[in-house]
């Protein structure tokens, strides 16, 4: 509905545009027409001045027919009194003239000399195109200024309304608004800027966040952003900004703050696109993963990301992903990401970091994209930054171990449960590193899983239900009996007799 409202926004002021644009070049070809005119009386004036056949201070206005015609009637003296050069300096011209073109116009005070010898013309000419001249734009006006009094071409930022249509949220239901927005009388006659509202630099509630995404608003963590003037695509840093030498980064991000306390910033655009709290966030974690980082959680030291997250009970370790940031020195050129993620990130012996990462055969797999490029990449990058010792990739089903030293490649098989993995990826650790996984021996020598307690209160306190329920399968249509076409066969033997299909 947002995008379709935009759309007939922008089909609106279009229309609009084209019909100011029509309406000044109509105005401005009536003005060169004047303009012409005064021009060529000007030429005229000057000509009849120059072959003038009396003395010095002997030509009266009368001897310039096309000055004498615009001599207005309520002055003291006729033209025929009045000489052409008359002029007193610093002082108000008492002579009136008339604008002999019929518009209107009021009269004018000018001294003679200035007629005749400069030819200057009707004031109210050379301005005479007016915002009452262009009525798409004078309904719009809303200035202290009346339109006739107003030049198209002002450089004063005025109040604007603009009538249009707009859809409620909750309803979908169009109706009738009114968008108010300030702009430069210039801007809008002769640059063709049409409602700024409607082109969303001006905010109120018709394209607000508080307006059409309320739910997201109420995540905003910013006391001095209202979110009934945030636009819903705000995303750019703005051109202002950027060149004040703050620019924030690329993008202009925000803080939130999600209703499990989790704070982090973002785009609103991104926001509106439907990125949620990065912490809340699912993807990218499955519950296979989680079942075996709990397994491995009880024979190693699991390290905690940071923050924790808030909806998990007391005493319940977090078996999130962790977000590590990389120094840009240490990352490829072709990399766009600020931070590394790892499934999981434990601490054996005397402190090794031991990274583990759960590769799925689906997602990891050729036949959606190849990842091994990357994943060889990201172990490479981690233990040249220094932030990991070893990283173990657990590669499920028919995946190829990795070629790198910086991994530990361990093959599992795609059916195998989490103690089966638990016992690889510890056995995969203890070798390198003698003693780091002390409770092994006992822990297989169980032959089960001891830890999924925690799995379960994990993944019933973040996705809200440990075993998603099935989905029932849909019953296909009953076949349609296939329709035999006529045909006429011969008699067929059957046993002694015959049987006639046609009987």
């Amino acid at each position: 509905m947002l995008q379709q409202m935009r759309g007939v926004w922008n089909d609106v002021n279009r229309a609009r545009r084209e019909r100011v644009q029509v309406e000044v070049e109509a105005a401005q070809a009536r003005q060169a027409e004047v303009s012409a005119f005064w021009d060529q009386h000007k030429i005229t004036v000057r000509e009849r001045w120059s072959t003038r056949t009396g003395g010095r201070g002997k030509t009266m206005v009368a001897d310039i027919l096309e000055v004498a015609d615009q001599w207005h009637w309520d002055n003291d003296a006729p033209p025929e009194c009045v000489s052409a050069t008359a002029q007193k300096r610093g002082a108000v011209s008492p002579y009136l003239w008339q604008c002999p073109l019929g518009l209107g116009h009021e009269p004018w005070a000018a001294w003679p000399k200035d007629r005749v010898q400069a030819g200057s013309g009707c004031p109210a000419c050379r301005q005479l195109i007016r915002l009452a001249d262009i009525p798409s734009l004078a309904d719009q006006y809303r200035g202290p200024v009346p339109t006739g009094e107003t030049t198209y071409a002002a450089h004063d930022r005025v109040p604007w309304v603009c009538r249009t249509w707009a859809v409620r949220p909750t309803t979908g239901r169009w109706h009738q608004v009114e968008h108010h927005f300030e702009a430069v009388v210039k801007e809008r006659a002769l640059q063709g800027d049409g409602c700024r509202v409607c082109a969303g630099y001006v905010i109120d509630d018709t394209n607000s966040l508080r307006t059409w995404f309320p739910e997201i608003a109420d995540e905003l963590d910013a006391p001095d952003l209202d979110p009934r003037q945030v636009a819903t695509s705000q995303h750019n840093v703005s051109r202002k900004k950027f060149a004040g030498g703050d620019p924030g980064g690329m993008y202009e991000t925000v803080p939130w703050r999600c209703r499990h306390g989790h704070q982090w910033k973002a785009t609103v655009l991104n926001r509106v696109q439907g990125a949620g709290c990065r912490y809340c966030s699912r993807a990218g974690i499955s519950k296979e993963q989680v079942r075996l980082i709990a397994e491995l959680s009880g024979l190693m030291d699991l390290v905690q990301p940071v923050p924790s997250d808030p909806r998990l009970p007391d005493g319940l370790p977090d078996l999130a992903s962790h977000q590590i940031v990389v120094p840009s020195r240490y990352k490829p050129a072709h990399w766009r990401y600020k931070a590394v993620e790892v499934d999981a990130v434990f601490k054996v012996g005397d402190g090794t970091r031991i990274g583990v990462e759960y590769d799925g055969s689906y997602h990891h797999s050729t036949k959606r994209r190849n990842r091994q490029q990357f994943e060889i990449e990201k172990s490479q990058v981690l233990i040249a930054a220094d932030r990991l010792d070893l990283l173990v990739h657990v590669r499920l089903g028919d995946l190829p171990a990795l070629e790198v030293p910086e991994a530990l490649s361990v093959l599992v098989s795609e059916r195998s449960n989490p103690y089966q993995q638990a016992c690889a990826v510890a056995t995969a650790v203890r070798d390198p590193f003698p003693g780091s996984v002390p409770g092994l021996a006992e822990y297989m020598g169980r032959g089960r899983a001891q830890f999924q307690d925690r799995a379960n209160a994990y993944i019933l306190a973040t996705w809200g239900e440990s075993h998603p329920p099935r989905r029932k399968p849909e019953r296909p249509e009953p076949p349609h009996p296939r329709r035999l076409s006529e045909c006429r066969l011969a008699p067929v033997a059957v046993q002694d007799g015959l049987f006639d299909l046609d009987e």
